[in-house]
């Protein structure tokens, strides 16, 4: 089986991802919940962490049209979580 995961792997903790999406906690806890933000990869009990690809990935897919089209919004986005 050949591995096809982008070279060098970069693992991005929560405040990374906060500062790579501009989103707070709460979305992106949420947006896991909702099954629509990547799933860390949990190392300890206290230690998550982000595939830096996934959360890029999730950008692109999210990034607003050129009609200057906002993000679509979740339902529990409406205060940023910082």
């Amino acid at each position: 089986m050949t591995n096809t995961l982008p070279q060098p792997l970069t693992l991005l903790d929560l405040q990374g991802v906060k500062n790579k999406i501009c989103m707070g906690k709460s979305f992106i806890y949420n947006s896991i919940e909702s099954g629509s933000f990547p799933r860390p990869i949990l190392l300890s009990k206290r230690a998550a962490r982000w595939l830096e690809h996934e959360v890029d990935a999730w950008i692109i897919k999210h990034l607003p049209n050129q009609q200057n089209q906002p993000m679509p919004a979740s339902s529990h986005d409406a205060v940023q979580d910082t």
